[in-house]
């Protein structure tokens, strides 16, 4: 048989490698039509500058012809690079979706299945080799990893949906331990992070997980990082033994100690650990993306993205470049942009045997109906009315039946927000069905843990656009979308969530808002879904003015700072990683020493920078700034402290009986507010009773000896050594007069009074002053003063260690410990006072 390609390959003369060129001339079928204007724009810029930055972000609104486009490049760069152009997806059957597409319009494409597939037409860029994610990303990858002799060499990587890849790039490097898959692995590993949870207030939920049952209002529980240290030699070796053991590869446990461990055995000190019921998830802080030279030595690399402000998951997914955003290709255009009725159905409009109903006819009309479930469970109320589960396994069948209008039920697929392309009568009526959830234990941690932080709002953000966007696949295409539950419409109806969206979905949300302040009850309701199920002229005119007089109101929003965000976490990373723990602290804390940044991230930045300290044996400091998240976030696991005390100090014993007596047996802070509201005092008598028990406070014997004019207003004695500090008060003086001669003779009395009362010890003589002025025949160059401020200030400080001692999560030895450290750091021992807090008198 003639081989017409080779004879095409003899006769060119000139190797074509614009990408719109190479489109014109690629064996279209008849109903191809040309680019949209938006694609055409993109290929032009970035074929302008493709060889300036080896990275780029290419961003089409949903259903714009990404996918033509990332081929277009891929195509572009094997025929000037002649290496090959790999094209990675989100799974397998969009893999097999985006090989169909390709080969419809010419387009040379082969579907990934092994190492067989990386064939010499690949690597001479002959041919386009697409697949999954986990095809270049696996432990036992046919690509080759780092410190191996040899990898296959990519020239370009495009990475379809990179705005979504991180939960799928993170699961690569996720070790997986199933109880009801391997139940004795499983009690090994987790069993002696049970004493530590027990210590957190935690060891009921710890035990109801490790039995399998749910926990009223906990899904998921990270093990402390100072347990998971403590325990990852142990861990790394049951693990390792466990996997030599596999003989099969159908469950979670057995793929990921088979794909995933060796990916990380030699990093669990980088990890973390998270326990939900009945399973145990170990996984990097950020995917190790730097283990495969085919991506990091790719010539280009290419992430393909709808068009969010938000870039933050490209850098946590991908480490590119300075951990910076590459440079961004978009078109201002809406091409690309279907027709979307969008009602929020909540309040009297909604009638859920009508809606039912709806989605049956729609479906037995062969127009199909789409339902999208956060959970299983939430998936029955539909299954119950008729509507057919789709599972992981029938999905690809699932979207090929509703294509080829072959099936005439409601389909509701779990979870699957993106990845799904639902063109024409394929997908006529979608429901979104309440808040997308996090699926794997790193999601629900991250949820727990950072509820109300920017990034979990941006992420329900991103869910929930892809989600509308299944429906519609260009510009000409039209559906009904159902934005079901209270739950769901309420966050959307939110003005800050609202922003978080692109403009013409946040015009099309609007849009549907208005329209439903026009709708009277559930059969009108009914009645306008139908008009968007059939793509009524009227409503789409309205649409398109709508949305034109929408856009010239509003701009787009910023990304809250997440991209920042983004950087400094793979910045510390990377540092932790490559010996650079120092400069790693230093990244965190320059972030998080920034109030203006969102507090949960900050919180997250700090736990990372805890672990990183920790495991370096900076126990201290790791302590201290854990104690910081925990403070503006108390949804981490409290904190322990790992401070040790050979012989504690009477001093730290006398305060945390104090502490104990006032605050953890009951009585508030406010008990130690009224006891020292007397410094606020022109009162002498209240000022001193307010010094003097300020002075117990702090673990001194404490007593006003004053017997008309022989002993000490107040005198702070050490329990260890008997050092006494005498205090002469004189608070009720105007603040602006000078220490006098009298009241200089009073402190000698007072001294005097000391070493014939206490002959065996030594003293400082102390005026409590409102100034550090003294007339000049005082005499007093010699003499301490503490003003009446500073005194505030040793009140202040006292407060504070009370608070931290009182509100950690510690053993009473651990306060112990944290009550001798904040003694020292705060100045509060009897050294540190006349150091910190005293100044000597200046004379006049």
């Amino acid at each position: 048989m003639i081989d017409f390609k080779r004879m095409k390959r003899e006769i060119t003369q000139e190797k074509v490698i614009d990408p719109r060129l190479l489109f014109e001339r690629l064996p279209k079928p008849a109903h191809v039509n040309d680019l949209y204007q938006s694609q055409a724009d993109v290929l032009e810029e970035w074929f302008s500058n493709r060889n300036q930055v080896s990275e780029a972000v290419v961003k089409l609104h949903t259903g714009g012809g990404k996918t033509l486009v990332g081929l277009l490049m891929a195509l572009s760069s094997a025929a000037e690079l002649q290496m090959g152009s790999l094209y990675l997806v989100d799974n397998k059957q969009l893999a097999s979706q985006v090989v169909d597409e390709a080969n419809a319009i010419g387009i040379n494409a082969c579907l990934y299945n092994g190492r067989k597939s990386i064939s010499s037409s690949f690597l001479k860029g002959e041919s386009i080799l697409v697949g999954a994610y986990q095809s270049l990303f696996n432990g036992l990858t046919s690509f080759g990893l780092l410190g191996r002799s040899t990898f296959v060499d990519v020239g370009t990587i495009i990475f379809d949906d990179a705005h979504a890849c991180f939960s799928v790039i993170r699961d690569a490097f996720t070790v997986t331990i199933d109880a009801d898959e391997d139940e004795a692995l499983f009690k090994k590993i987790c069993s002696p992070f049970r004493k530590d949870f027990e210590k957190a207030d935690r060891g009921t939920t710890f035990n109801d997980f490790m039995a399998g049952v749910g926990s009223t209002g906990s899904e998921a529980m990270e093990v402390p990082f100072w347990a998971w240290l403590e325990h990852v030699d142990e861990t790394a070796k049951m693990l390792s033994e466990a996997a030599k053991k596999i003989n099969r590869s159908d469950d979670k446990t057995s793929e990921s100690l088979k794909f995933s461990w060796p990916l990380i055995k030699d990093e669990l000190r980088y990890c973390r650990a998270i326990i939900t019921p009945r399973q145990l998830s170990i996984t990097p802080y950020l995917p190790l993306v730097d283990k495969f030279p085919s991506y990091t030595k790719a010539s280009r690399k290419i992430y393909m993205s709808a068009t969010f402000s938000d870039d933050s998951e490209i850098i946590r997914s991908f480490e590119p470049v300075n951990d910076v955003v590459p440079r961004t290709y978009t078109s201002d255009t809406l091409a690309g942009v279907g027709r979307r009725l969008i009602l929020p159905a909540r309040g009297d409009v909604l009638d859920d045997a009508k809606l039912f109903s709806l989605l049956e006819e729609n479906a037995a009309a062969k127009k199909g109906s789409v339902i999208i479930a956060p959970s299983e469970k939430a998936a029955q109320k539909w299954i119950k009315n008729g509507a057919v589960l789709t599972d992981k396994s029938s999905i690809e069948e699932m979207v090929r039946f509703l294509k080829a209008g072959s099936i005439d039920k409601p389909i509701v697929f779990v979870n699957r927000y993106n990845g799904i392309d639902l063109p024409n009568d394929a997908c006529r009526l979608l429901v979104i069905d309440g808040m997308p959830q996090g699926i794997t234990p790193y999601d629900k941690i991250m949820s727990i843990n950072l509820q109300d932080s920017c990034l979990i709002a941006h992420e329900l953000a991103h869910s929930i656009e892809q989600g509308v966007g299944r429906g519609t696949r260009g510009s000409g295409d039209f559906c009904a979308v159902v934005l079901y539950g209270d739950d769901l419409c309420n966050w959307i109806d939110t003005p800050k969530n609202a922003k978080l969206f692109t403009l013409p979905t946040q015009a099309q949300f609007a849009c549907g808002a208005k329209i439903m302040d026009n709708i009277d009850g559930p059969d009108e309701f009914i009645d306008t879904l139908k008009l968007g199920i059939a793509g009524d002229p009227d409503f789409s005119s309205f649409l398109s003015d709508y949305t034109a007089q929408y856009l010239t109101k509003s701009s787009a929003c910023t990304d809250d700072g997440l991209s920042s965000f983004a950087q400094v976490e793979r910045r510390a990373f990377r540092l932790w990683r490559s010996m650079g723990s120092a400069k790693a602290i230093d990244t965190i804390k320059k972030y998080i020493s920034c109030e203006d940044n969102d507090s949960g991230l900050r919180s997250y930045l700090m736990q990372m920078g805890a672990q990183i300290l920790h495991a370096e044996g900076e126990f201290d400091i790791s302590y201290r700034m854990y104690r910081s998240a925990y403070a503006i976030n108390r949804s981490l696991v409290k904190p322990r402290s790992f401070l040790k005390v050979a012989e504690p100090s009477i001093q730290a014993s006398k305060v945390l009986d104090q502490v104990k007596r006032f605050l953890i047996d009951g009585k508030g802070i406010e008990e130690f507010d009224r006891k020292t509201i007397g410094m606020e005092s022109k009162n002498y008598k209240e000022f001193e009773l307010s010094v003097e028990w300020l002075g117990t406070a702090l673990g001194f014997e404490s007593k006003r000896f004053d017997n008309n004019g022989k002993g000490s207003d107040v005198l702070w004695r050490c329990f260890e050594d008997g050092f006494g500090i005498i205090f002469e008060a004189k608070s009720g003086k105007k603040e602006d007069n000078p220490f006098d001669k009298s009241e200089h003779g009073q402190l000698l009395v007072a001294e005097k009074w000391f070493k014939s009362t206490f002959p065996e010890s030594e003293c400082a003589i102390v005026s409590l002053h409102h100034n550090a002025i003294a007339y000049d025949n005082a005499s007093a160059e010699s003499t301490r003063v503490i003003t009446i401020d500073a005194m505030r200030e040793v009140r202040n400080a006292a407060r504070d260690l009370w608070m931290e001692v009182a509100g950690s999560a510690l053993t009473d030895a651990e306060r112990l410990a944290e009550c001798e450290r904040l003694l020292d750091e705060l100045g509060l021992r009897r050294t540190g006072l006349l150091e910190r807090y005293s100044q000597f008198f200046e004379s006049v």
